[in-house]
């Protein structure tokens, strides 16, 4: 996986007393940002806004914000403006750059004005930008100030004194970036940089922007507004303006500049309020507001962006990298290709991609031109809903999705041929095996693709339907276009079909709705779902429900939050991308292709049928966050299991689509299983379950261990025994005592690949002796002798069914915390991918920041995981750890966040540690018997992270863990939070297999 960059800011965690080995500094968290300050500026902007900055930043990603028109009864400031250096007024505005290189100008109201609370407003219009960038200014100087010439990355506004400035800049791959900047001393610095990025405003591609600027004395907001695709972004920054103008009044104009690449830059209409108006007030986000899709789809993530439903069939997301996992690299987008209708979040390889469509404009003569640039600034998104302006073609486009379906809009420019293009063949895993394309009548295409992936060749439906008629048609074949042709086939993996189908062309533009279904039963499988699903062309109506399902989904926690925004959108991005997986597989009519490639349907008293169950990924964390949250999708999740095996023979690791893989290691499946079994979920068949994983516990691995006592790679054996005991679990509820007492003794043999002389888990032959050369610091990915995605630093501590065997093996808790504490002592800081040290961006170790809870310092554990949470998480694109792995990693966070985390997934416990947030609802659901479970904290502070005291339903609570049945039984779980640990709390460790554990649920 690539990583992220990590940038720092100034909040940082200081723990008393340090852990042992903690950099002497006492700083256990650097928190990753967009931009780091730079030192002097960061000293000037504390003195200004205080011991920490804060804002709030709002990129709308679709949304609508209140927006003030342009008020014509404000001063109209443009005529009795001074004008310097290139700028001049032209046909009534002012003309900062002309399209020359090195160019510098500014324009300044003659009259200087009040700036201890105003509002203005102004419309800035750019052609031909390359570069640089322009200002808004306020500068008590002189109404002539010009910044440095021939200085394009300066804005114009360099060397002038006593101001402070919006800086537009849109160098770099034309993308806009606003940033407040000053200028002291004759530098430009930023003081806060904070992007519009994603918000869908994009000043380069030549539409007129409306900009509202409002000052209040304390707050400055900005306001953009694309007045031809209607987007809006807005900014907010508690700003003193005094402090750097020097007095309560100034110079308002704009500067801009160019370099070596030009722009011309035009503010066409600038007015001043004489009465200052307030900005239009935030209201309430929604909670769907606060998730960001654009997170983790860059530095490895390998998220996407597109609309999506809660676990919905249908991913309609742009694909702009097909070298890229999941169709999109957020690092470089410079290519919009098409829209495709199914995508894996964050999978770690190259599926799906499929089903491609997308507009052009003018004669369609040629299909392999009808990619378009763009712009991050130029596409926004939310849960259930994806933006793109495509600039080659002039054209806006939307999707909404449904579960099974997805919406489309789509705004042509004026005065041309309006194109929508389906290349059919062409998948973001460049490996379409066949395919067919049909035009249907002067409304519909339909048509399938077949395309090979990593697990097999999936074949996918469609049917896309038009709200209006199409004026002409056609089809292709590689380079050869039919126009009129209404059917097109390919054959082989070498040849490339699509259809296309153009409208009339508009005098004022035309916007054409679009709805498209998909099936992976047959072709009446895509058209029911599409045309039940989304019974009239209304975008807005199936927007509006998208977004009704997101924050009812989200609203099963709802957090009160810290203080801190970053915080509160990372926690619901997080829990926005746990809620993509696994993904719906049956059609609206409840069939489905089954592994058996068969046409199978709904199992009576079942909602739904999921596919692509990375089940090596999920166990650890996002079954058990679903088992509390989502508990009736869980059953139908471990029926689908059952009907993998009932279909396969036996269960896979990792079934894609309706293939099995093989990949990864163990026997995750049963794990899963007992899991929701355990929970108290029994709406599955659990006599086909059990015999299920009674198979895999009685295969060549487990006869292999029965025999010699162990397998030769301890990865393998690890994930094995952690399965074996899952098992016991559910034998032992069944009241199949015999097979509990084989498994439990099958599942805690890990005691035979520890090596003494060495101290971990090895490498061990079946003569009995070890591999030579050993070195536990050694990542690898060997599924023979070795550890699988890891080194035997992060294998040492997957034993969660017996932590106390653990413990005793290592000599004893005190050489266990001493040996953990080395772990985390990572000196870089960034828990990756790192042979000696915590690795946070993969599975085998996540678990171990939670270990202190068995081994007599819980208060470690309450320290580790709030660092960690600041660390490795963030809002930035590459603010997920690795791949996020179908949620994995983000279900790591969302339960972190709450206080809790299961070790051992498989037991209804859940070890606790330092809550993020004052407050969150757990709002339960059917079968569980209560209502709500409250998760409070007191005191809680970037500094208070440590647990005092805890209170369960109002009792003094002594242990370190809870059970699932406490917290679904409803109640609340009160913790005090303060500056040191309390070395007396928490003493009492969690069961493990060793040690007894209780009597579970029965059926």
């Amino acid at each position: 996986m690539s990583l992220p960059e990590k940038e720092t800011s100034n909040r940082c965690l200081q723990f008393a007393p340090q852990m042992k080995n903690t950099p002497s500094h006492g700083c256990l968290e650097t928190r990753p940002q967009l931009r780091s300050f730079q030192t002097s500026t960061a000293q000037s902007a504390k003195s200004v806004f205080g011991k920490t900055v804060r804002h709030i930043a709002i990129a709308t990603a679709g949304l609508t914000l209140g927006v003030s028109q342009l008020i014509a009864a404000g001063i109209s400031p443009i005529p009795d403006s001074q004008v310097n250096g290139s700028a001049q007024i032209v046909n009534g505005g002012i003309q900062l750059t002309n399209g020359s290189g090195n160019e510098t100008g500014s324009a300044f109201y003659k009259t200087r004005i009040s700036t201890k609370k105003f509002s203005t407003h102004f419309t800035v219009q750019l052609s031909n930008a390359f570069a640089d960038g322009f200002t808004f200014c306020l500068q008590n100087d002189s109404p002539t100030a010009l910044g440095s010439p021939g200085q394009g990355s300066n804005l114009g506004f360099a060397e002038i004194q006593h101001s402070i400035a919006i800086a537009f800049n849109i160098y770099g791959g034309g993308t806009l970036i606003p940033q407040t900047s000053f200028a002291a001393d004759g530098s430009i610095s930023p003081f806060w940089e904070s992007s519009f990025l994603h918000s869908g405003v994009d000043l380069i591609a030549g539409h007129p922007v409306n900009v509202d600027v409002y000052y209040n004395g304390k707050t400055l907001t900005v306001i953009e507004t694309d007045t031809v695709i209607g987007k809006t972004g807005r900014q907010d920054y508690a700003v003193n303006l005094n402090t750097f103008i020097g007095a309560s009044q100034a110079y308002a104009g704009f500067t801009g500049a160019c370099g070596a690449l030009t722009s011309v830059q035009n503010i066409v209409a600038w007015t001043w309020d004489q009465t200052p108006q307030s900005a239009p007030p935030l209201g309430n986000k929604p909670l769907s507001a606060w998730a960001d899709p654009f997170v983790g789809t860059g530095n490895g993530g390998d998220t996407y962006p597109g609309a999506v439903l809660p676990f919905g069939m249908v991913q309609a997301t742009p694909i702009d990298d097909v070298n890229q996992i999941g169709g999109y690299d957020e690092n470089s987008p410079t290519t919009f290709q098409a829209m495709a209708m199914n995508m894996l979040s964050g999978p770690g390889i190259n599926d799906y991609g499929d089903v491609w469509f997308t507009a052009t404009t003018g004669s369609f003569t040629d299909p392999t031109k009808i990619s378009s640039p763009f712009s991050t600034a130029g596409e926004s998104a939310s849960p259930g809903y994806y933006q793109v302006f495509l600039k080659n073609w002039n054209t806006n486009v939307e999707v909404t999705s449904a579960l099974h379906s997805a919406s489309a809009r789509f705004t042509f420019p004026a005065g041309t041929t309006p194109n929508v293009v389906v290349p059919i063949s062409k998948t973001a895993t460049q490996s379409s095996q066949s395919a067919q394309v049909t035009v249907t009548g002067n409304n519909e295409i339909d048509g399938y693709v077949v395309a090979g992936n990593w697990g097999g060749n999936v074949k996918v439906y469609f049917c896309l339907q038009f709200d209006q008629p199409f004026q002409t048609s056609g089809t292709w074949s590689n380079s050869t276009v039919s126009p009129g042709s209404t059917s097109a086939t390919q054959s082989d993996s070498n040849t490339m079909v699509g259809a296309y189908v153009s409208f009339p062309q508009s005098s004022s533009g035309l916007v054409v709705q679009a709805r498209i279904g998909i099936s992976y039963v047959d072709a009446n499988g895509a058209k029911n779902n599409v045309t039940q699903e989304i019974p009239n062309f209304d975008f807005n109506t199936v927007l509006a429900a998208a977004q009704s399902a997101w924050n009812q989904e989200l609203g099963k926690l709802q957090a009160t939050s810290n203080g801190n925004p970053d915080d509160y959108s990372i926690f619901y991005t997080a829990l926005y991308h746990v809620l993509l997986s696994p993904t719906t597989w049956n059609d609206l009519d409840g069939r489905y292709i089954g592994y058996d490639n068969q046409i199978h349907t709904l199992p009576s008293g079942h909602n739904a049928i999921y596919a692509n169950i990375s089940g090596w990924d999920i166990y650890r964390s996002e079954v058990p966050l679903l088992t509390l949250i989502e508990p009736q999708r869980c059953e139908d999740l471990a029926q689908s299991i059952v009907e993998m095996y009932n279909q396969l023979g036996y269960m896979d690791r990792w079934p894609f689509a309706n293939f099995p893989t093989g990949v990864m290691t163990g026997y995750p499946m049963t794990i899963i299983l007992s899991e929701i079994w355990n929970a108290g979920l029994h709406n599955f068949d659990i006599t086909t379950a059990y015999k299920a994983m009674y198979q895999d516990a009685t295969n060549g691995d487990a006869q292999i261990i029965n025999t010699i006592g162990w397998l030769t790679d301890p990865s393998t054996m690890e994930e094995d025994s952690e399965s074996y005991a899952a098992l016991a679990t559910v034998a032992e509820s069944l009241g199949k005592s015999a097979d509990a007492a084989q498994f439990r003794k099958q599942g805690d043999k890990l005691n035979n690949i520890y090596n003494p002389a060495t101290g971990f888990l090895e490498p061990r032959y079946s003569d009995g002796s070890w591999r030579a050369n050993f070195n536990p610091m050694n990542m690898e990915a060997n599924y023979i002798d070795g550890y699988i995605e890891g080194s035997a630093w992060h294998y040492l501590w997957l034993v969660p069914q017996d932590q106390a065997m653990l413990i005793q093996l290592l000599g004893g808790a005190a050489t266990f915390n001493q040996r953990l504490d080395g772990f985390f002592n990572d000196p870089t800081l960034q828990y990756n991918f790192e042979g000696a040290y915590y690795n946070a961006y993969n599975e085998p170790d996540l678990q171990a920041p939670f270990l202190y809870d068995y081994s007599g310092e819980p208060w470690k554990t309450q320290a580790l995981t709030r660092m960690l949470e600041l660390q490795v998480y963030n809002t930035s694109i590459g603010g997920i750890p690795g791949n996020d792995d179908l949620g994995t990693m983000s279900a790591w966070f969302v339960l972190s966040a709450l206080g809790i985390y299961q070790v051992d997934p498989s037991l209804p416990y859940f070890e606790l540690t330092s809550p993020l947030f004052p407050k969150v609802a757990l709002n339960l659901q059917s079968p569980y018997p209560g209502s709500q479970f409250i998760f409070r904290s007191s005191n809680n502070s970037d500094t208070n992270v440590y647990i005092g005291s805890v209170k369960l339903n109002g009792i003094t609570q002594i242990k370190p863990w809870v059970t699932l049945n406490q917290i679904t039984a409803g109640g609340s779980l009160s913790v005090a939070l303060q500056s040191a640990p309390n070395t007396n709390w928490g003493l009492t460790p969690p069961p493990s297999i060793s040690t007894g554990v209780p009597n579970l649920t029965t059926p």
